[in-house]
């Protein structure tokens, strides 16, 4: 088959038709804010990889626009009047859009978080981690409610602003199901609207989404979001596990567990000193081709379990991309 274009590519491979060859996802941070939002840093770094998707992320943006005054929980009793006009959104938007001017032949995907996950963040960020937010969650504070429909919000305004500019969709960071911290039953009963929300607006906007299983703090209950539709799904395949057998949900076992229509993207290790990277140029190639072995010819895009460290090589996700050839 002839070289197609990356957005071809990756559009080709969620609607299940044939490509020139894998497409790859893997993103990263880009935490040094300037003056520019980072947009050079991305375009640069998109055109020196070749990578397929970029994964445009929230770096400066990180929780919601919250002042810290007192440094309790009662800052969060008040917020902004949130528009497309205010900071928050606009450089977001901005960062965005000029991204996707910039690389009009690549998937640009913006990156969402779910309301509580920005609510935590919030308080990480803003107040130093002062305030333990699942505490106040455990007391059933009206505060914490009333915050999750300001973060909702948010979220509405970005959707609605990012299909607007014309980016290929979203991808939506899932964390903090059924852990340690807050348990299934409660999940379920307590948060699990607010992550339906999100999925149900970015759909109504876009067809190919991605939802992103964040393996940051610990496994997840996967079962939690077994429902919720996406054209894509990204994972740790190195600690998320089968809820029925508790397996570890490598690529071969997640051919089974997940619907046949969803575009699995996944791969790499993404932790330090695993083999991502190292410069073997012969074992990456030979383990990106494995990862696509174990798809069994199903939708595939080659991945990460999460964000790869800024110490990557360009040369490196080339190998990827070289290796990925069908």
């Amino acid at each position: 088959m002839n070289v197609i274009n990356k957005i071809e590519r990756v559009r080709r491979t969620f609607a299940g038709l044939k490509t020139d060859r894998v497409p790859v996802m893997l993103y990263r941070h880009f935490f040094d804010q300037n003056e520019d939002n980072s947009v050079n840093d991305y375009v640069q770094w998109a055109k020196e990889t070749d990578i397929d998707i970029l994964l445009v992320q929230v770096d400066g943006f990180d929780g919601l626009p919250i002042n810290n005054v007192s440094g309790s929980i009662n800052d969060f009793c008040t917020y902004p009047e949130i528009t497309k006009n205010h900071p928050f959104i606009q450089g977001q938007v901005d960062r965005v859009k000029r991204i996707f001017s910039e690389l009009k032949d690549t998937a640009i995907y913006g990156l969402l978080y779910t309301p509580y996950n920005n609510i935590k963040k919030t308080a990480k960020y803003s107040f130093e981690s002062k305030i333990n937010i699942d505490n106040e969650f455990y007391k059933e504070n009206k505060v914490i409610d009333n915050t999750m429909e300001f973060a909702q919000k948010c979220n509405d305004i970005l959707l609605e602003e990012y299909y607007k500019i014309g980016i290929e969709g979203v991808m939506i960071s899932l964390r903090n199901g059924g852990n340690e911290a807050i348990p299934s039953d409660i999940y379920r009963k307590r948060l699990l609207k607010w992550d339906e929300h999100l999925v149900s607006k970015a759909n109504s906007y876009f067809k190919n989404n991605i939802i992103h299983y964040c393996a940051w703090y610990g496994k997840n209950d996967l079962s939690l979001w077994s429902h919720l539709e996406s054209a894509g799904i990204n994972w740790d395949t190195h600690v998320e596990q089968d809820p029925g057998t508790n397996e570890i949900m490598t690529i071969t076992k997640a051919n089974d567990y997940f619907d046949k229509n969803i575009t699995l993207i996944a791969g790499f290790n993404n932790r330090a000193n695993s083999l991502i990277y190292s410069n073997d140029e012969e074992t990456i190639k030979a383990t990106t081709k494995k990862y696509i072995s174990e798809a069994r010819g199903r939708k595939f895009i080659i991945g990460a379990d999460c964000s790869i460290d800024s110490s990557i090589s360009s040369e490196t996700i080339r190998w990827i991309i070289e290796a990925a050839k069908i």
